[in-house]
Order: C-alpha cells, then structure tokens, then sequence
C-alpha cells in the first residue's frame, strides 16, 4: 500500500488510519469523512515491512501529527494547528 512516500504494510496502515482517524475526529472537531490521513513516518521489522509510526491529519482548517506510543497513538502537536 502507498501512502504519502512510504509503501506500507496494508492491514497495519489501516488499522492506524483508523485509530488516528476517531482520535482525529474528536481532537480536530471534525468527521471522520473530512480527514484526510498520510504517513508521514515508519518504523521496519526484520523483513522490510514498513508500518506507520507517525501519521499527519488534516480536516476542517486543521493539521496535527500522530505519534504512535506503547499506549497507542496521542497527537504530537500541543493543539490542531490552523491551516
């Protein structure tokens, strides 16, 4: 799967789209529908496999990134910025 630079691993970058994106939708005031995801960052295993470790969201005139932590994936930015 590609998204943004990286080709990705296709079930791991789903399952983050989807986290980031109910994590987003509440964050940027914003429906799911209007956010737009891309990897901005991934991490490799032993076989070259790419799986996303940061995420940037964009939708209803803000951006933020995300980070994706042992307790899952928390906004890398102090507040949404304005587009």
């Amino acid at each position: 799967m590609q998204s943004g630079a990286f080709t990705v691993h296709k079930s791991s970058t789903e399952q983050a789209f989807e986290q980031v994106r109910s994590r987003a939708e509440f964050e940027l005031k914003c429906t799911k529908p209007q956010i737009e995801l891309v990897v901005l960052g991934v991490r490799s295993d032993l076989y070259n496999n790419n799986y996303p470790n940061q995420i940037g969201a964009t939708g209803c005139g803000h951006k933020a990134v995300y980070v994706e932590t042992n307790s899952g994936w928390v906004m890398n930015t102090e507040t949404a910025a304005t587009q």
